[in-house]
């Protein structure tokens, strides 16, 4: 009986190991699938072609739940204001890169990425905005307020690309002054307004693909530049380049003055372009005092120059586009010269108006009946309107009234009113008036 229970519980056992080891083997197995199905994709690291170089230095950020409204939340860093085309994002610590949306929070230790002709502005917590240019990216590595000071310290790195920053006056600020570290291949940059300043201050940093070195633009207003311990002035339409070797040069080698920038022309500011069923024939015009001089023309349908309809380059101070569609557009042009980052002209913004609606056309008609040969026709259509009578046209008043003496014929008397806008739309009014002319006629002036 022992040798019995014996082989049972040999048996038994083979069973269960056989069992476990089928179960294991089925595990692996969909785990396997899983990750054939849904790839983790690249780090950080290797996306650069520096792994384990970045990543490992960045810790997992500290997340909070989104504030009402869409705005900044209590730990986050910044919010992803607008957004052009494809744009990712890494959380801290991830893995694979995920589209953003417009309006998510930010965090520390965030990545963003914008590829080829897309974009996104970032808004921080003092109405501070940051553009990111086309294939650019950029680490939200530190985001800190000091205890002792009304001071918010805001730390990224540009990896590549081009980064445009607007740092709002201190009327605008919520509170305190805000700083932006900004590390670029080692160089790193400070820039900051003091409480002297009461206008914004624009700036631009841009990396060149090829050497990696960097320039800083300031655009509008100023900034302190500080670096190896010395504090330096950067004036509006000067520059400073940020070199690959860790060092930025000195102010003496590296503040130049930039080419002022072209006067825009035409369209103003605010015009508006209307039309039917073709678009506009409209024509961008500049003016600047250099002789053989190149420019740069944009036009974009949001003010941050994201979503781009036209980028060229040219030579004449002129361009003209035809098949521009109902929408608001915004326009601008800068001086092309070697070595400079130039300021762009003043934005300007128009509005083109698809306009399908027949103009207003009211008429007083004569009565049914006539027994005299002549009235006094009276009306109103919109100004700037063309008032045709029986396919003749008359005179309108600058504010769009009209009257005309009307003839009357014995018997049945057909009577059309159009009224024609500038695009072509028309409105028509007409009436059938029966003449019993009388030998004491007289004309009958209506009121309306």
């Amino acid at each position: 009986m022992n040798s019995e229970l014996h082989k049972n519980t040999t048996a038994w056992l083979a069973e269960a190991f056989t069992v476990f080891s089928l179960v294991s083997v089925f595990s692996l197995l969909i785990v396997f699938s899983i990750q054939m199905v849904i790839p983790s994709g690249p780090t950080l690291a290797d996306f650069l072609g520096k792994k384990n170089a970045l990543l490992s230095a960045f810790p997992f950020g500290e997340k909070s739940w989104l504030s009402e409204g869409g705005g900044l939340g209590t730990n986050s860093a910044a919010v992803l204001t607008q957004i052009n085309k494809t744009v990712f994002y890494k959380p801290a610590g991830g893995v694979a890169w995920q589209d953003a949306d417009k309006g998510m929070q930010l965090f520390n230790q965030d990545a963003v990425q914008t590829l080829s002709r897309s974009g996104a502005e970032l808004s921080f917590f003092n109405n501070d905005t940051l553009i990111l240019g086309e294939n650019t990216l950029i680490i939200i590595k530190q985001i800190d307020d000091s205890l002792f000071s009304n001071h918010r310290r805001t730390v990224l790195t540009l990896i590549d690309g081009q980064l445009r920053g607007r740092l709002a006056s201190q009327k605008n600020k919520k509170k305190g002054i805000t700083s932006y570290e900004i590390t670029v291949n080692g160089s790193t940059a400070k820039i900051q307004l003091d409480e002297e300043h009461k206008n914004d201050t624009e700036f631009k940093i841009e990396v060149d693909p090829k050497t990696h070195d960097a320039q800083l633009t300031v655009l509008k207003g100023s900034a302190e530049v500080i670096s190896n311990g010395e504090t330096q002035v950067i004036g509006i339409l000067e520059t400073m380049e940020m070199l690959f070797n860790d060092q930025i040069k000195t102010p003496e080698k590296s503040q130049k003055k930039i080419s002022n920038p072209p006067k825009a022309v035409f369209p103003v500011s605010e015009s508006k372009f209307f039309y039917r069923d073709l678009p506009p024939l409209i024509r961008f015009e500049w003016r600047h005092n250099q002789v053989d001089a190149k420019f740069k023309f944009e036009l974009a349908m949001d003010k941050s120059f994201m979503t781009m309809i036209d980028e060229v380059e040219l030579s004449e101070t002129h361009i003209t586009h035809a098949n521009l569609k109902e929408g608001v557009y915004y326009w601008r042009v800068k001086l092309i010269t070697d070595g400079a980052d130039n300021k762009y002209s003043e934005e300007r913004v128009l509005n083109i108006v698809r306009d399908q609606t027949p103009p207003e056309l009211s008429v007083k008609f004569p009565p049914e009946i006539m027994t005299i040969s002549q009235f006094y026709l009276m009306g109103k259509t919109e100004p700037g309107a063309t008032i045709l009578i029986n396919g003749k046209p008359i005179n309108v008043e600058i504010n769009g009234d009209f009257s005309h003496d009307l003839n009357i014929n014995s018997g049945s008397n057909i009577i059309v009113i159009e009224a024609v806008d500038s695009l072509g739309n028309i409105t028509y009014r007409s009436s059938r008036v029966y003449g019993k002319i009388s030998e004491n006629e007289s004309t009958i002036s209506p009121s309306i």
